[in-house]
């Protein structure tokens, strides 16, 4: 076989060799993208929970320090 076959083989072969690092590193890169927005959506998620959680406690301390008629308690001078 000639030089000029020799050097055409290993071309292709290199050329091959890179298309399939190349589509490997393509599908790792797509499957990290789907993980990352599902790592995101469970924060985002968690957020939500601690937000609201928060809010509710806030709700139920303001309904503690309150009268059925909405005054603070100790307002209309009993207890």
């Amino acid at each position: 076989m000639s030089e000029w076959g020799i050097a055409l083989i290993a071309a292709g072969a290199a050329i091959l060799g890179s298309a399939v690092a190349g589509f490997f590193a393509w599908k790792a890169g797509h499957r990290q993208a789907a993980a990352a927005e599902t790592a995101g959506q469970a924060q985002a998620n968690a957020l939500m929970a601690t937000v609201q959680a928060t809010l509710d406690e806030q709700r139920r301390a303001r309904a503690d320090e309150t009268t059925p008629a909405g005054l603070p308690r100790g307002a209309l001078g009993g207890s």
